[in-house]
């Protein structure tokens, strides 16, 4: 994920156009408090693949983690569902926008 900040209908976009990035929030949506080894296990991916996913998925809001070992790096995560889903929203709305009849010049509305 580039640094340059994106709308909630582009975030929702990244994630589910990401293999790895929409298996770990599916997870997490059912496994809250899990740990990126459970993530691992569950969704098949590597892993590296958890990382990145778990990152960029914490930069967009959708995940929080906590850290519950003296490593302190975080190794329990939860997804946001009620921000993801206000996302998911905002993403239909504007395609409903996109789809809805427009009047024609030449009719009255």
């Amino acid at each position: 994920m580039s640094g340059a900040p994106i709308g909630p209908a582009d975030a929702v976009l990244y994630v589910l156009e990401g293999p790895a990035r929409r298996a770990v929030l599916i997870y997490l949506f059912d496994h809250a408090g899990a740990t990126r080894q459970d993530i691992v296990a569950a969704t098949a991916s590597s892993p590296d693949a958890v990382t990145r996913a778990l990152v960029d998925l914490k930069t967009l809001g959708y995940v929080t983690a906590r850290t519950t070992e003296r490593r302190g790096e975080p190794d329990h995560f939860t997804a946001l569902s009620e921000q993801f889903v206000t996302d998911l929203t905002e993403l239909r709305d504007q395609f409903a926008a996109r789809l809805s009849p427009r009047p024609r010049p030449d009719t009255k509305p």
